[in-house]
């Protein structure tokens, strides 16, 4: 079991606050040196305003108190995961996996698959391939996801997040020729005869991808994707994971970004769909485009 946080008990006119919760008979780890372990938490309002052994606790049953007895399992302040990739981590749980694929033939049949369920020309996004266990090793191409998706975008990133493998739809919907420079930290890979874009991107350059999935929803304030970028069911997943709270390492710094972030502020989203406290770094400028 996993808590919040500790507070003390309160008195009124002297009579002390009753608790509406009370966990009893557990292992509780309080994470304060001068008393490390407790019997008892008491809580009102979803704040603990009370640790202590059974007795000390059992004078904060009230008539509407819920007892809870956990019979000596172990009870924790709750967890706070300092590095996650939620926006990204959340899109995988709802594309295609290519983690451990050996061949490019068998991404070509699970692509062939996923496009069989989606609407003409959405998008097929993937994560987590390693050309690495191709054989020969060598970079995948465009021609490769051209031969099983012609009119649909694919978008497929590497098992290190360093790089994308894209088809020429999803390149041509970007708008990445052969006269497409390279941008600053990022190179577009190319085929040393012709020069055209082979379909992989690099770094900075993987985000010159402009090509979105059908996460896309519509709002009062215009559109954005899915709460920071994921559906509700990646939520759920994550509030699985994380019991209390997550920091995401993420910074918000586009107006998409900021777009997502803002519809959970403004109440535009279900509020079961956030069943976890979620933090990112928003850049000064992107304040702006939530106003």
């Amino acid at each position: 079991m996993i808590l919040f946080l500790v507070g003390g008990s309160r008195t009124f006119a002297g009579q002390t606050e009753k608790a509406d919760l009370i966990i009893k008979n557990g292992k509780v780890f309080t994470a304060n040196d001068a008393q490390p372990w407790a019997e008892a938490v008491a809580c009102n309002s979803g704040k603990i305003i009370e640790v202590g052994t059974g007795r000390d606790i059992d004078r904060l049953v009230g008539p509407a108190t819920r007892v809870l007895d956990v019979q000596g399992r172990l009870v924790i302040p709750g967890l706070i995961d300092a590095h996650t990739h939620f926006s990204s981590g959340g899109r995988s749980l709802v594309s295609l996996s290519f983690r451990g694929v050996n061949t490019i033939a068998k991404v070509q049949e699970m692509v062939t698959a996923k496009i069989k369920e989606l609407p003409p020309g959405a998008l097929v996004s993937g994560s987590e391939y390693d050309h690495t266990l191709f054989p020969g090793g060598n970079w995948p191409t465009k021609e490769d996801l051209d031969k099983v998706s012609p009119d649909n975008p694919v978008v497929i990133r590497r098992v290190d997040g360093h790089s994308i493998w894209v088809n020429s739809q999803a390149l041509k919907r970007s708008g990445i020729t052969r006269d497409t420079k390279d941008p600053f930290g990022g190179e577009i890979l190319r085929n040393p005869k012709t020069g055209e874009p082979m379909g992989i991107l690099t770094e900075a350059a993987t985000g010159m991808v402009k090509v979105r999935g059908d996460e896309v929803k519509s709002t009062p304030s215009g559109t954005f994707f899915g709460p920071l970028n994921m559906p509700p069911r990646s939520v759920s997943r994550a509030s699985t994971r994380i019991p209390t709270s997550s920091r995401s390492s993420s910074t918000i710094s586009s107006r998409r970004k900021a777009g997502s972030a803002c519809a959970f502020t403004r109440g535009f989203l279900p509020k079961d769909w956030i069943p976890i406290s979620a933090r990112a770094f928003i850049r000064a400028r992107a304040m702006t485009w939530c106003a």
